[in-house]
């Protein structure tokens, strides 16, 4: 006695839902990934815009010591060339030019007293010193960081 056995389709179902899972398994991890490279695109741009605003910054600093301005409460503002530097009427500075642009602002403060500066070591016993604030904005794709920085110089 054989019995007869009648399939009812079960295996075809049960493939199509395991193909529907690995599928939907599939998807969410391509979504996971793009959304990773998203994430470390922007950390890239964000990283490159604060090296390109620090490179700014150093580079004003270190034209400060070399060329002080004088004493007229404002030096320059930087809209024509964002990659020039004006430390004082004249004198200009270009970063490198494999370097990533920054534009710059720097104000002076003017002297003042040593005793109303707290900056650390590094400064002697001079009488003043001239506050400069130096103001650099680094830009990568969307991604903008400015970087405020104030540096004294020792006057004679």
């Amino acid at each position: 006695m054989s019995k007869k056995t009648h399939q009812s389709g079960s295996a075809l179902i049960v493939s199509l839902i395991v193909l529907l899972l690995v599928t939907i398994l599939g998807v969410s991890s391509m979504q996971s990934t793009t959304i990773q490279e998203r994430m470390t695109g922007n950390t890239r741009q964000s990283h490159l815009s604060f090296h390109a605003a620090e490179a700014g910054v150093r580079a004003i600093e270190s034209q400060l010591p070399l060329s002080p301005v004088d004493c007229n409460g404002f030096i320059s503002s930087f809209f024509n060339d964002p990659q020039t530097i004006a430390v004082d009427s004249g004198q200009f500075v270009t970063p490198n030019a494999n370097e990533l642009p920054a534009t710059f602002h720097s104000a002076y403060c003017g002297p003042m007293k040593k005793e109303f500066i707290n900056l650390g070591s590094g400064l002697t016993n001079q009488a003043f010193s001239e506050i400069y604030t130096v103001v650099s904005v680094g830009s990568v794709g969307p991604v903008e960081t400015r970087l405020i920085s104030t540096f004294a110089i020792e006057v004679n």
